[in-house]
């Protein structure tokens, strides 16, 4: 696609998306394809317009409520585990991905598709489309959560303080990190953890440590 080619197609997933999420939700969205954008200028150029239109539609269905969630589950064929069950936050990762399989998967493929599926909980050995998105997601500059501005800051400090053939290794640490933080913070709630999550934290533990 050209330039002209790819804004009419992000232009078209952002008119999609803004009638089904609150002008907060907007907000967060648009920062996640900002952040996205620049993390694939230091991973991976040739991803940025694919991964950008998944970023758009992570949260597509992020503001439905449980029972809605469920129905697209039954309509889509996703199968609930009981962890996910038990685990209502993590649905619309899954339903998201199913809504914008439907609506625009024939022009943005399997690979980011699978990105918006994976944006909530990480999984093992996960790909590098997945981990740019679930990054984005968690450091994008509009959140302000304590655990974000940690990681952010731990993001960008480690790669200022790295060599450039670091710069993968720096990524991988970053969502170790993250799982920890993530982990830490569901156990001192009291709450349900995705099997995904231990997964791909243990996955990278044995990839980075």
């Amino acid at each position: 696609m050209d330039n002209k080619t790819e804004n009419g197609f992000l232009n078209e997933i952002r008119d999609f998306v803004t009638p089904r999420l609150s002008g907060k939700r907007i907000t967060h969205t648009l920062s996640v394809e900002k952040e996205t954008a620049r993390l694939c200028g230091i991973y991976c150029p040739d991803k940025e317009i694919p991964l950008r239109a998944a970023a758009i539609l992570h949260d597509v269905t992020k503001e439905l409520g449980e029972d809605e969630q469920l129905k697209l589950c039954i309509k889509y064929g996703i199968l609930c585990a009981e962890e996910l069950k038990k685990s209502p936050k993590c649905f619309h990762a899954k339903t998201g991905e199913a809504l914008a399989r439907e609506v625009f998967g024939d022009r943005i493929g399997e690979e980011y598709l699978s990105a918006i599926g994976y944006h909530t909980t990480g999984r093992e050995n996960m790909t590098l489309s997945e981990k740019v998105l679930y990054l984005a997601d968690y450091i994008e500059p509009k959140r302000k959560f304590r655990d974000c501005v940690i990681l952010r800051e731990h993001f960008y400090g480690s790669l200022e303080k790295s060599p450039p053939e670091d710069k993968v290794k720096v990524l991988d640490e970053t969502l170790l990190y993250s799982f920890d933080l993530t982990i830490e913070d569901l156990i001192r709630e009291k709450k349900i953890i995705a099997p995904d999550t231990f997964r791909a934290r243990n996955y990278l533990c044995n990839c980075v440590l």
